[in-house]
């Protein structure tokens, strides 16, 4: 136990145990302040404030305006063939702009549905219908409405429109208005990355986005 103890007081007698033990500080009470901020609640969807449809929300690294949703069998026809009990895509279309200055490589994840809406986008069981007691679902899919790319990119002053495809089930599976959850994100200086930087997204707000019978004409297969 006393060589345990001498050998603790030799290492923080050297600049990089001192520098240790600072970081472990620092990490406890940023934990500390997250806590008592609710950081590491949970958070009810009932508790997020309402945005409505086709008004702008910053997020964090993007601004998005929600626009409408669209059930259909018309697009990606070959991608949901190989999806085992899917029937249809639901269809989310978004408007997207980079808040920064800079040219983002790939759009974060900005709308999750309710649990119980799509099937699971689990690769060790695909088909399997989401269960309630799910996680709210990312979609399947980000597309670019401008040409049909995935995982498009983002660039500063340049709003560009989306969609997001979630496979289900049946039509009948997807409730209007359907209700999605918002995630953004707040920034930070990191210093491992020595950067400002962006936390995990979290909930933010939700959005009841209204049904249309608008197709993307670009995701229309026989369009390409």
């Amino acid at each position: 136990m006393r060589a345990g103890t001498m050998t603790l007081r030799r290492a923080l007698g050297t600049p990089w145990g001192r520098a240790g033990l600072v970081a472990v500080v620092v990490l406890l009470v940023a934990i500390a302040v997250v806590a008592a901020a609710g950081g590491f609640r949970t958070v009810e969807a009932s508790e997020l404030p309402d945005r409505a449809a086709g008004e702008p929300v910053d997020l964090g690294p993007v601004t998005v305006t929600v626009l409408d949703a669209v059930v259909t069998d018309q697009v990606r026809t070959s991608r949901l063939e190989n999806i085992d009990g899917a029937t249809a895509w639901l269809v989310v279309r978004a408007r997207v702009e980079v808040t920064g200055d800079e040219t983002r490589d790939s759009l974060p994840t900005t709308v999750v549905l309710p649990p119980g809406v799509a099937l699971s986008s689990d690769p060790a069981a695909p088909g399997a219908p989401a269960d309630r007691g799910d996680p709210p679902a990312q979609p399947d899919q980000q597309l670019l409405l401008r040409d049909g790319t995935s995982l498009p990119q983002g660039h500063p002053g340049l709003p560009e429109e989306v969609a997001y495809l979630w496979a289900v089930a049946d039509p009948s599976d997807v409730p209007d208005p359907l209700e999605l959850t918002l995630l953004g994100s707040t920034p930070y200086y990191s210093p491992i990355y020595r950067r400002d930087t962006w936390t995990s997204p979290e909930p933010v707000g939700r959005v009841a986005v209204p049904r249309t019978e608008r197709v993307p004409e670009i995701l229309v297969e026989e369009q390409w």
